[in-house]
């Protein structure tokens, strides 16, 4: 196999004739992609502190209520979330 160079007009037949932006060295930070994936985050990591929060309170043989605002919470992020997993609660006579 002989190599054989290019000629000066194959050469600028191939190369480019604009400048391409590649990308950058950080996040692009502000665009709506950045801001879609930061709220889906956000939305996970409130939901993962609502449910920690909510089996840390959990005491094995004992009955612990959710308060109303923290149940809300964590069914609409359970929904946000695409969750199929549906959480019971006990109703006990303080909750009534």
């Amino acid at each position: 196999m002989d190599f054989v160079p290019y000629t000066l007009r194959e050469y600028e037949a191939v190369r480019l004739t604009q400048y391409q932006e590649l990308g950058g060295l950080g996040p692009a930070i502000g665009s709506e992609e950045w801001k879609r994936q930061k709220e889906a985050r956000d939305r996970r990591i409130e939901y993962s502190r609502l449910v920690q929060d909510a089996h840390s309170q959990r005491l094995p043989g004992t009955v612990v209520l959710m308060k109303d605002r923290d149940r809300k919470k964590l069914s609409s992020a359970r929904e946000d979330l695409n969750c199929p997993n549906k959480v019971g609660r006990r109703v006990d006579s303080a909750d009534t």
